[in-house]
């Protein structure tokens, strides 16, 4: 990805976040599936985990309410700041970063 399009995406993920595209915090069923059939039984005791492209930190938020310390990354500031915000009002603590994972 060059630099051009790398600014385009932030750009674009800013924009949704900014328009409140991506306000829901209820995690995608398919993380709770997965959380409860193959981290739970190999993990059972929460540790750390990355969310990559984590946006506004509805996942994140889900598994810090499950214990687990979470490291948010994505690559719109507009994003990061609303999953500081969501996790704060939920009462949970994300180490959150804002970065181009693939500059």
């Amino acid at each position: 990805m060059t630099c051009s399009e790398s600014e385009e995406e932030r750009a674009r993920w800013n924009q949704k976040y900014a328009d409140s595209s991506h306000t829901s915090l209820d995690p995608d069923p398919f993380l709770l599936e997965a959380h409860r059939e193959f981290v739970a039984p190999l993990f059972p005791a929460p540790g750390a985990a990355l969310e990559v492209a984590g946006g506004a930190g509805r996942h994140a938020i889900w598994l810090a309410q499950c214990g687990w310390q979470v490291t948010l990354v994505d690559i719109s500031e507009v994003g990061t700041a609303k999953a500081s915000e969501n996790a704060a009002a939920c009462g949970v603590r994300l180490r959150v970063e804002t970065a181009d994972l693939l500059a």
